[in-house]
């Protein structure tokens, strides 16, 4: 096993938090505007095309959620992503889309600049949906949910194929409904800077509630 394998328990519980902190700074004030060329970021330059932000969106959500997968026409935004310990700001590209498949929503959120996702969250379930939410079984173990993150991971190109990824912390279980916190510390190659990936599980069925690489959300960007 690899010293970087071995390296575990990094992440303490508080930062096992970051993830879901930022992704909920990167979903927040969502606009409402009915065209994905809002009018607050006309005047922004984005690289992607709505069309090629739909694509990749449908992509990971079908490769996770399968090809029932659908995903509606994804909004461009510039958030204030915190960093720095929160006392300071940077402004990221991102396109936000939701995906629905099998009863539930998730939203989805891309960096423009590298068409990676920054994070996805939970969004309810679809009201009358014409696809029943199947049933799961409970998580009852560290064991399992980390097999379940680091599949989420996989499937979300979050942790991409090759790379090397490390479970650094699983949050202790203080309830039934508490969900899993998962963090996996991940390195593409040998030579780049790991990153961390949080990966929130529901105990009662294993499914997703949020996903978020820390790595992409809390590094200021080059200038």
């Amino acid at each position: 096993m690899s010293r970087f394998a071995q390296n575990r328990h990094l992440v303490t519980p508080a930062r096992l938090l970051v993830g879901i902190t930022l992704a909920g700074a990167a979903l927040s004030t969502v606009s409402s505007a009915p065209h994905p060329y809002a009018a607050h970021v006309q005047h922004e330059e984005f690289r992607l095309t709505p069309q090629q932000a739909r694509n990749r969106i449908l992509h990971l959500a079908v490769a996770y959620l399968g090809p029932n997968a659908a995903s509606a026409a994804p909004i461009p935004s510039v958030r204030e992503i915190p960093f720095r310990g929160g006392t300071d700001t940077f402004k990221r590209h991102v396109w936000q889309g939701s995906v629905t498949a099998d009863g539930r929503m998730l939203a989805f959120v891309l960096n423009d600049r590298s068409g990676d996702l920054l994070c996805v969250l939970a969004a309810g379930e679809v009201p009358d949906s014409a696809q029943p939410i199947s049933a799961a079984a409970s998580v009852d173990t560290q064991g399992q949910a980390a097999r379940l993150a680091m599949r989420a991971g996989r499937q979300l190109d979050l942790i991409p194929d090759g790379s090397e990824a490390a479970l650094d912390d699983i949050s202790a279980s203080t309830g039934r409904h508490d969900p899993w916190r998962v963090a996996w510390r991940v390195r593409k190659s040998s030579g780049l800077k790991p990153y961390w990936v949080t990966i929130t599980l529901d105990r009662e069925n294993g499914r997703l509630l949020s996903a978020a690489n820390i790595g992409e959300l809390s590094r200021e960007p080059p200038m």
